[in-house]
């Protein structure tokens, strides 16, 4: 189904609304983001810890690296991504886009294929039925 926008509204109207909506989103969601974030900080010392523990050098400069692979490792890739709010963003805009992308290239034009499909079926009806009818009358005549 298509949805006709007023003329008035443009496309960089649209565009200036969806930026002014994701930065009062992350505005809205800092607080909580914020705090999900220094729990997550608060977590690594013991991850850290028990990375050391297995006998694999920490370097201070890889740390982060190393210790990013090891979450990997262990909690698997969601996990990851809802560790950085970053990563849920992109993941969020990535699933969008995949959306809109999927719906335009595969599921939009078997759709309207299929509208004009049924229409010409229906036209062609019409037609059928309008000559039957001329047949009819000039054999009555």
């Amino acid at each position: 189904m298509y949805i006709r926008r007023p003329r008035s509204l443009t496309r960089a109207k649209i565009i200036f609304a969806t930026i002014v909506g994701i930065f009062g989103g992350v505005y809205i969601w800092k607080p909580l983001l914020r705090e999900e974030l220094s729990k997550k900080k608060a977590e690594q010392p013991e991850i850290a810890i028990e990375f050391a523990e297995e006998g694999k050098s920490v370097k201070s400069s890889l740390w982060h690296q190393h210790l990013l692979i090891y979450n990997m490792k262990r909690s698997g890739l969601f996990n990851i991504i809802n560790s950085h709010p970053a990563l849920i963003l992109a993941t969020g805009l990535l699933f969008t886009g995949g959306m809109i992308f999927s719906y335009r290239k595969l599921i939009r034009p078997v759709l309207v294929e299929q509208k004009y499909r049924e229409a010409q079926d229906y036209a062609e009806y019409l037609f059928n039925e309008e000559f039957k009818q001329k047949v009819a009358n000039k054999s009555d005549s």
